[in-house]
């Protein structure tokens, strides 16, 4: 995947959200031939109502799923939408953090990306053992602590966000 395929600056301009789009709530997900999900329906409008009510509320793009159900939508609403969207990701227990928070430079996505690609190459893993091997490497190390990468689930957002044909959960993550 290259640097320019990578979706990590989201706009604010995409998080604009009318009246129109809180009322359509039926169509269902497609996936486009980038191997990318496109919303469409109900799961867009969660998604773009999270993004304006967290835009609204939260300078720092965080918000606990708690707060975002009392005002967006159900639970198993807000998972799906974090499951299929590029916009936000689940970060830590029980958060969202929109993506446009966590902007990585070009040569750390380089640098990510290709040790990614390299890790998976070889089947799926355990963030948590990808953490901790990416831990004791001086420039991988130096990029969690600067993106507050601080527990395997949050490592698995980001490889998710980054590669965004990676399946799985906290627990296990495969091509």
């Amino acid at each position: 995947m290259s640097e320019n395929n990578c979706r990590i600056n989201i706009h604010s301009s995409e998080a604009q959200v009318t009246a129109d789009d809180k009322t359509n709530l039926n169509s269902k997900t497609q996936s486009s031939p980038n191997n990318t999900r496109q919303l469409t329906g109900s799961n867009a409008d969660v998604e773009k109502r999270i993004v304006f009510y967290i835009h609204e509320n939260h300078q720092n793009g965080l918000c606990s799923k708690q707060e975002l159900s009392m005002h967006v939508g159900s639970m198993e609403r807000i998972n799906k939408a974090i499951e299929t969207s590029n916009q936000f990701v689940a970060w830590g227990e029980g958060k969202i953090i929109l993506a446009e928070q966590l902007i990585i430079r070009p040569s750390d996505q380089k640098i990510l990306v290709r040790y990614f690609t390299d890790v998976f190459k070889g089947g799926g893993t355990s963030p948590y053992k990808l953490f901790e091997k990416m831990k004791v490497d001086r420039r991988l190390a130096a990029i969690l602590r600067e993106k507050r990468i601080d527990e395997a689930s949050k490592l698995a957002s980001i490889i998710k966000l980054l590669l965004p044909e990676v399946k799985g959960d906290a627990s296990f993550l495969h091509l």
